[in-house]
């Protein structure tokens, strides 16, 4: 039995209003320097999402390496807002440009204060004090930084001047700060804006930024900061060399992060088919207990390893793709990276995004209703329905070889409750599958079925065959259905789902403890 702390993890990023990907721009009022945070439908809608727990909210993405801070003290001149896009670096915007700003920094905390259960963690510019090398006028960075190395090359280390500004007014501002990531995507060979930092030079400046967290936190008690790091497509070696330095030079990193887009490129047009294809969804198994090995085998054997944690994973990578990671189908390779990590011993997954792109939670209308995507209510019912301890699932179908891995099927102890919580997932195109579920008997059974209601490329969600619609700035209530016997002999432990749904089933009654 492993224990998981909160998957409701969702991400806000940098993006401005220009950013835009193929024919999309997608992003308008949902970078978190503009978003409303007076909104109550944004309010309500992250409140709905906390399962009557702790809710992460992070805000970074690529540009945090671009961003500087206007702090006192800072003695930084250079804090501008974002550049119009350019093909001069990878990201397609001007180094140096963004600016968090006091104020906004003030709001921002004020904002997640409110809410119950709310944690903030914040990407630290990674980038700032290295050089990067200088590419010739002609050189498309954005589009074609493949070819040309000097993109994405760079060299010196650090500096902290900065970031120290910005955590010194955090810590005396009494501001709790769950904790901060250092850079976003900047690990060797997979990074983006950079791709040649070594785990050694890595290592070196995580662990300044690690003291520097220390010593302004030095008067101790439990709000002292996790630092986290490196935030990054999965590299076994990168990784495993960056863990294993960072623990020799100053004890390690609190939490491991990880990045990953299941489905690919936004543009790709087989995103859908990838989607509810099993074989793309098993990749998920092995990547999560290769990231497992590759923690604990670089980690002293005298100590607790650090958390290992999906950062950031949104299906589809440059903003998602519609039809896809803002529709039904989306929910399927969500809740079953939710399963898989859950077994893998990670402990929580940061969805890009809650708002912006074409894979929020929340959609970014221009009006500020704020209004669900299908993956809100996917994280809902688990927020509310899965536990934290994660059971073993033990199929009679010879799953591991040749079973049918079109049914995904999971197992927590309930939330919040004395009983076992099933979540189940048909991938089929046009077949039901029967769960028959053991050791059940005597219990009560609660089912919460989720189809589509236009389409698994549509919005439209149905719970138990009701639509689920908004009520003003008030999120529908996800309650289940008591099971009844039907008079067919089925007993209750018999599950139907039929083709491209899911369901959670809580067996009340059964004992299982949290």
């Amino acid at each position: 039995m492993t224990s998981a702390t909160s998957f409701g993890c969702l991400a806000l990023d940098w993006w401005p209003d220009s950013k835009c990907d193929y024919t999309w721009c997608p992003w308008e009022g949902a970078s978190f320097l503009n978003l409303d945070l007076t909104s109550k439908y944004l309010r309500n809608g992250i409140a709905a999402l906390n399962g009557g727990g702790e809710i992460f909210l992070r805000l970074g993405g690529s540009l945090c390496d671009f961003v500087r801070y206007d702090f006192p003290g800072s003695h930084d001149g250079t804090c501008r807002d974002f550049s119009d896009p350019t093909n001069a670096t990878r990201v397609g915007y001007e180094l140096g440009s963004g600016c968090l700003r006091v104020d906004r920094w003030d709001e921002l905390n004020g904002f997640c204060s409110d809410i119950e259960g709310c944690n903030l963690i914040f990407g630290v510019n990674a980038l700032i004090g290295r050089t990067n090398e200088t590419c010739p006028a002609d050189v498309d960075c954005h589009n074609d930084a493949g070819s040309n190395p000097c993109c994405t090359t760079w060299s010196g280390n650090w500096n902290q001047s900065n970031a120290e500004a910005l955590l010194r007014y955090t810590h005396d501002k009494g501001y709790k700060i769950y904790g901060y990531e250092f850079g976003n995507e900047l690990a060797g060979s997979s990074g983006i804006q950079a791709t040649n930092i070594s785990p050694d030079v890595y290592s070196t400046d995580f662990c300044a930024f690690k003291n520097l967290v220390a010593s302004i936190w030095s008067d101790g008690g439990d709000d002292i900061p996790k630092v986290i790091s490196p935030d990054n497509n999965f590299d076994a070696a990168w990784y495993g060399d960056f863990v294993k330095m960072s623990f020799e030079k100053c004890g390690g990193a609190d939490v491991i992060t990880w990045h990953q887009y299941i489905l690919g490129a936004g543009k790709d047009e087989a995103a859908a088919e990838k989607a509810m294809d099993s074989k793309v969804l098993d990749g998920q198994i092995h990547l999560g207990d290769t990231i497992m090995s590759t923690v604990a085998d670089n980690t002293p054997s005298d100590v607790q390893g650090p958390e290992i944690w999906m950062g950031e994973a949104g299906g589809a990578y440059n903003s998602g793709r519609p039809g896809v990671t803002n529709a039904f189908m989306s929910s399927f390779w969500y809740l079953d990276g939710f399963g898989v990590l859950s077994e893998k011993g990670h402990q929580s997954f940061c969805r890009q995004t809650l708002v912006g792109g074409n894979y929020g939670l929340l959609q970014a209308t221009g009006t500020n209703s704020y209004a669900p995507n299908p993956d809100f209510y996917a994280l809902a019912l688990w927020q509310n329905l899965m536990g934290r301890s994660v059971l073993e699932v033990e199929r009679s179908d010879g799953v591991e070889g040749e079973g049918d891995r079109d049914l995904r099927v999971y197992a927590h102890c309930q939330k919040g409750g004395n009983g076992v919580s099933i979540l189940a997932l048909n991938l089929a195109n046009d077949t039901s599958k029967v769960i028959d579920v053991t050791g059940v008997d005597g219990s009560q059974r609660f089912e919460y079925v989720m189809t589509a209601g236009d389409g698994i490329d549509g919005q439209q969600v149905l719970l138990n065959n009701a639509l689920l619609e908004m009520n003003g700035s008030d999120f529908p209530d996800l309650t289940g259905a008591e099971w009844q016997q039907d008079g067919d002999g089925d007993n209750i432990g018999s599950i139907t789902l039929e083709a491209q749904s899911y369901g959670f089933f809580v067996f009340e009654g059964v004992i299982c403890n949290e």
